[in-house]
């Protein structure tokens, strides 16, 4: 999307928050499947930051009017739902599901001050790692009743079946023998006392959690809010960002196990399954990135010596 102008975010913004508006400054921001933009603006005569979230809109020649990889009126409706919940949350407002303002949907959002816990652990990794393993355990805990608008799982319902996803992945694919000996173990050893489904904002990467200067850590992105295995959100870390995944500096996921009880024995054979979905995503990568391929089929040929 081509940085909108002023007049075009004031009349959307006067829309949104129905009243006077004026633009002190406007700036992308980086991430997500969306489009950001950092606004400075005065609303009613009051000073505020604000981030505008557009869904990314059809390349030149497409027929789709607009590209909506992800439900932008879910996201706002969890963010909405959550706004008087103890877990910090940016507040909403505008929600243009159709696009009337800039051509896809939009939404705007509180910006929250702070730096990011990706870039805050470097400096104070004690304190900003409590701060973010703190807030995934909040957010976990967050029942069907506090969000509405996100279908629940049934509540006796069973550990996400896993193995299942990644063998009907899998299936798709040549695979070499370390990977199918991966699947049989995956299938053979999984533990009990796996968690259930739990609720999250779908991307748990900490680049996603906003460390402030009140030592708390706030949720920022819920593009893909809903329900999941919390561990095997977790486990995406051993692979991001590829220059130094978190995971391999910081043990989050036994800082996780601990405030959550689970036995940390389990952490291997997720580690097995992340390694094997990392094998997936590489092998059906169009670019065909054999380096990427063979380096994960030797993590699963390391996770089968271990378990």
């Amino acid at each position: 999307m081509s940085q909108p102008t002023p007049r075009t975010v004031e009349r959307y913004l006067r829309w949104a928050f129905e009243d006077e508006v004026s633009v002190a400054g406007l700036a992308p921001l980086p991430g997500g499947v969306h489009d950001n933009i950092h606004a400075r603006v005065v609303v009613g005569g009051v000073a505020r930051q604000v981030v505008i979230r557009v869904a990314p809109i059809a390349p030149p020649g497409s027929h789709a009017r607009a590209v909506k990889p992800y439900d932008i009126a879910a996201e706002f409706a969890a963010l909405r739902d959550l706004h008087t919940h103890t877990l910090p949350t940016p507040c909403v407002w505008g929600l243009d599901d159709a696009g009337a303002h800039f051509g896809s949907a939009a939404f705007t959002m509180q910006y929250i001050e702070g730096a990011t816990v990706q870039d805050a652990a470097a400096r104070e990794p004690e304190r900003v790692l409590r701060a973010y393993v703190e807030a995934l355990v909040c957010m976990n805990g967050i029942g069907a009743a506090d969000v509405p608008s996100v279908t629940a799982p049934p509540r006796d319902g069973a550990p996400a079946d896993l193995v299942g996803w990644i063998r009907r992945q899998a299936d798709a694919l040549p695979t070499p023998p370390r990977v199918r000996a991966g699947l049989r173990t995956l299938a053979d050893a999984e533990p009990e006392g796996r968690p259930r489904p739990a609720f999250g904002n779908g991307d748990v990467g900490p680049q996603n959690f906003i460390y402030q200067a009140n030592g708390a850590a706030a949720v920022v992105d819920w593009e893909y809010v809903g329900y999941a295995d919390p561990l095997s959100e977790l486990m995406l870390l051993h692979t991001w960002p590829p220059q130094a995944p978190f995971l391999g500096r910081y043990p989050v996921d036994r800082m996780y196990c601990d405030a959550m009880d689970i036995d940390p024995a389990v952490l291997e054979w997720y580690e097995l399954y992340a390694a094997l979905t990392a094998w997936i995503f590489a092998a059906s990568d169009g670019d065909g990135d054999d380096a990427r391929r063979a380096a994960h089929e030797d993590w699963v040929g390391d996770m089968l010596r271990r378990l």
